[in-house]
């Protein structure tokens, strides 16, 4: 018996492992958050420098034409997010860093931010579900009155969740049911998942930033990936943005 519980008990410790190890390399665990929470207390150290980007920078411009924005068209800097409403950590930079960035860059018209959908149904099975709810809002232009609502509570995607919401935020229940219900915005979350594995990403949130282009594509100079202190973006925004100053 006694042998048991001790095989027991490391088949679990192997589970758990494999499975953080699932999570950091998938980008749906926050390295920077577990770093912090080993480090803590007496004989706390300092913690190691953000990891590298999983993927190198797309070799083409990113076009945005299906994209949800904010802020000006011809704003010499985009930071592209590919996104999923159930993610935690994509919640945390909705809630705290996105406005932050709006305030200080958006406005003065330095930044453009775009909003892409990357739903991962295997950790998230009604993320889907609340990309297509979202991309329903957007055809009564109330994208992002929703992308808020949505991330206020990314525990919470059911299908009673998501029509609550749709109230909460003024949209016409009727249209907003038949929109849901019939699948018209599925092929466009579709499309942009498909984009999002082709350029390499594999977890959310993750982040193209690069010099607007002429035509409103981006030429990406950077990846991020996963939550990142505003400090962080504060950085990677101002080299993108000499980037673009030196291409003048």
């Amino acid at each position: 018996m006694q042998r048991l519980i001790n095989n027991g008990a490391g088949l679990s410790v192997i589970v758990l492992c494999g499975t953080l190890v699932w999570a950091v390399l998938s980008g749906n665990l926050d390295p920077a958050g577990t770093t912090a929470a080993a480090t803590t207390g007496a004989g706390a150290v300092a913690p190691p420098p953000p990891p590298p980007p999983r993927f190198a920078p797309p070799a083409e411009p990113v076009a945005l034409d299906e994209a949800f924005t904010v802020g000006r068209a011809d704003a010499p800097v985009t930071l592209l997010e590919y996104s999923d409403f159930g993610c935690p950590f994509c919640a945390r930079f909705a809630r705290d860093t996105l406005p932050a960035l709006e305030a200080e860059f958006v406005e003065a018209g330095r930044l453009r931010v775009a909003y892409k959908h990357f739903p991962i149904l295997q950790l998230h099975p009604n993320a889907g579900a609340a990309a297509e709810a979202a991309e329903c809002a957007g055809q009564q232009g109330r994208f992002r009155a929703m992308h808020d609502a949505l991330f206020a509570e990314p525990g919470r995607l059911d299908e009673a969740a998501l029509a609550a919401r749709a109230v909460a935020v003024g949209l016409d229940d009727a249209r907003f049911r038949a929109c849901l219900t019939g699948g018209e915005t599925r092929d466009k979350v579709a499309r942009e998942t498909a984009e999002a594995r082709e350029i390499g990403v594999t977890g959310t949130p993750a982040f193209l930033l690069g010099v607007t282009e002429p035509d409103g594509r981006v030429r990406v100079t950077e990846v991020i990936s996963g939550a990142r202190p505003i400090e962080f973006f504060r950085e990677a925004i101002e080299r993108a943005l000499a980037a673009a100053e030196a291409d003048r």
